[in-house]
């Protein structure tokens, strides 16, 4: 069944390359990356989304999608420096900011992640994620104190988090 499967999203992707070379339907192009991408073939998905993003440098959506993608393609430079300039022409966008910081710490750079995820904050003061990927790292870093202010004001944000009242309770209790 699996080598079905796979045989059918092959077809499906030679298909909409075909579809693809014959066009310069932006929604075509982005639907073959995100194809592409879904399949775990970044090179390719890279080679697509290098192209929309080129002629639709405002669309912060596939601009996010390209730096994820060189991400996921194990191209962290490059990912770290489309993530930053996301952050450059779009400064109130949280997740920008945020996924800096997740390169970061997955690199080691644990100080500059941090950073990265307080310029979120600051960025977009009343984003529930920013809120809570802070305070997520506060807790990570074993800052109590600055985790419980921010899951707090994630709280204030949005009462239905779950996961945030649970680390709260947590933090509370004396666990990290």
């Amino acid at each position: 069944a699996y080598d079905r499967a796979r045989e059918a999203a092959d077809s499906f992707l030679k298909a909409l390359d075909v579809r693809a070379s014959q066009s310069d339907d932006t929604a075509i192009r982005v639907r073959l990356a995100d194809a592409y991408a879904a399949s775990g073939q970044w090179e390719p998905a890279l080679q697509e989304y290098q192209r929309v993003a080129v002629a639709n440098p405002d669309d912060l959506g596939l601009q996010m999608s390209l730096a994820n993608a060189y991400h996921q393609a194990g191209r962290q430079p490059q990912a770290l420096q489309e993530y930053q300039r996301i952050a450059q022409i779009a400064p109130d966008y949280p997740f920008a900011y945020i996924k800096q910081g997740e390169l970061l710490d997955e690199t080691g750079l644990t100080t500059q992640a941090l950073a990265a995820y307080e310029a979120a904050v600051q960025a977009a003061p009343d984003s529930v994620d920013a809120v809570l990927t802070l305070a997520t790292a506060y807790r990570r870093r074993g800052m109590v104190d600055e985790a419980i202010v921010m899951l707090e004001r994630g709280l204030q944000l949005d009462p239905t988090r779950e996961g945030a009242r649970e680390a709260l309770e947590r933090l509370n209790g004396g666990e990290q």
